[in-house]
């Protein structure tokens, strides 16, 4: 099964933090996210490359600001 880019929507102008939030869970919990990118540009959402959904919602689950 191939990794899988995910969208995850954020209030606006708050995608930093975020991406700071879902890296550290990702990093102390060893979830399988392995990229997290915020697009120039495109206020409200970042992206992710991850294994499943599961792993994405594991890495949001209690992030400020993430909406979905």
């Amino acid at each position: 099964m191939e990794n899988q880019i995910y969208i995850i929507k954020t209030t606006a102008n708050r995608e930093d933090q975020v991406m700071d939030f879902m890296t550290s869970h990702v990093e102390k919990k060893g979830i399988d996210v392995y990229c997290i990118i915020r697009p120039h540009g495109m206020r409200g959402y970042i992206f992710a490359e991850a294994k499943d959904k599961e792993s994405v919602e594991k890495a949001t689950q209690g992030v400020p600001y993430a909406k979905g």
